[in-house]
């Protein structure tokens, strides 16, 4: 096999891994994008959205979001979470991101939640005001 396929074939398989500790609708959402992504891609994504569901639940097991949950979100909470990312500590750990970096973090969620919305999971997508 190629350096390319290998490499490929890695980030499916890391996807997937992430994906057992997510709720179905993001398994759902990232094989909605499957044909128009790279792997590479589709796992930054899950990583993304895994840090924002992480960030809303604290201390529940992010597996347990629910759609209801999705439907209460307001802009404030997406400004805060956008302002959280530039810096903050999590397990002893200190973690900063680059503006560049906050702007995937907003792409990701931005296609995560108006997939949600055009499926009609939740009712607004408030990222997109």
């Amino acid at each position: 096999m190629s350096y390319k396929k290998d490499t490929e074939n890695k980030y499916i398989e890391m996807t997937k891994q992430m994906l057992i500790k997510l709720p179905d609708f993001v398994k759902d959402y990232i094989i909605s994008i499957e044909y128009t992504t790279t792997a590479l891609t589709r796992y930054e994504y899950v990583k993304d959205i895994s840090y924002f569901f992480d960030y809303l639940c604290d201390t529940k097991d992010i597996n347990k979001v629910i759609l209801s949950e999705l439907n209460i979100l307001t802009k404030k909470d997406f400004e805060n979470y956008f302002h959280y990312l530039q810096y903050y500590e999590k397990d002893g750990r200190t973690y900063t991101n680059t503006p560049v970096s906050i702007k995937r973090k907003l792409s990701a969620l931005r296609g995560f939640m108006t997939y949600m919305f055009e499926e009609g999971l939740i009712d607004v997508n408030i990222i997109t005001k």
